[in-house]
């Protein structure tokens, strides 16, 4: 390993007083309240969850409302699952 390499230092800085900077704007609560902004809620993309009564992952993809937009199975194939999942095997129902 090189041993070419040195670690100067440096000066102090210089012009500081130990003051604080004066203060250029002060804003009264009620225009805090006016200018923030208000929060919006955060939907993760896609939203995975388990549907409890087929057992099966379902991903729903929300817009930025928050309204699921698409999914995967779609509503009617969950629902075609439920009812082949209440009918027992063999059965002619």
């Amino acid at each position: 390993m090189p041993a070419d390499l040195t670690i100067s230092p440096i000066a102090p800085l210089t012009g500081f007083t130990g003051g604080t900077a004066p203060r250029t704007q002060t804003t009264t609560a009620s225009e805090a309240a006016v200018a923030s902004p208000t929060p919006t809620p955060i939907y993760t993309n896609p939203d995975i969850h388990i549907d409890p009564a087929t057992n099966l992952v379902v991903m729903e993809f929300r817009n930025s409302a928050g309204a699921v937009q698409d999914q995967f199975p779609s509503p009617q194939q969950l629902a075609a699952y439920r009812q082949g999942s209440l009918t027992q095997p063999g059965s002619t129902d």
